[in-house]
């Protein structure tokens, strides 16, 4: 575990153009990109739009869509995987994740 949060050290994400929608009776972030870099590990990724909602009647149950492409770089290797669609579902409780799932699309992936 102490390796793990030494390589989260100074990671930086972001949400570009980050919204929160769906209010009453749902809620979302909503993204243009996403991206992730983290000088420790030397690991940076970017992405497409994200879209996430929350059911406030279904607590613990999360949706996501993700645009690609998702450009993934690290020593030694660059990365581009592109997709169709990219959805995934996670329902959580008080103890941690129950069950998640990721449905992919069409998906294609170059390496160097």
């Amino acid at each position: 575990m102490d390796d793990w949060l030494v390589w989260c050290r100074n990671a930086e994400a972001s949400c570009a153009e980050a919204s929160v929608r769906g209010y009453p009776f749902r809620f979302g972030l909503f993204c243009d990109q996403v991206t992730y870099a983290s000088p420790m590990g030397g690991i940076a990724a970017r992405t497409g739009a994200l879209r996430s909602a929350a059911q406030f009647y279904q607590p613990g149950k999360i949706v996501a869509e993700l645009d690609g492409p998702l450009a993934l770089t690290s020593p030694g290797i660059s990365a581009q995987f592109d997709w169709q669609a990219m959805q995934a579902s996670v329902r959580a409780a008080a103890a941690g994740m129950e069950r998640g799932s990721l449905d992919g699309r069409n998906i294609t992936v170059d390496i160097d």
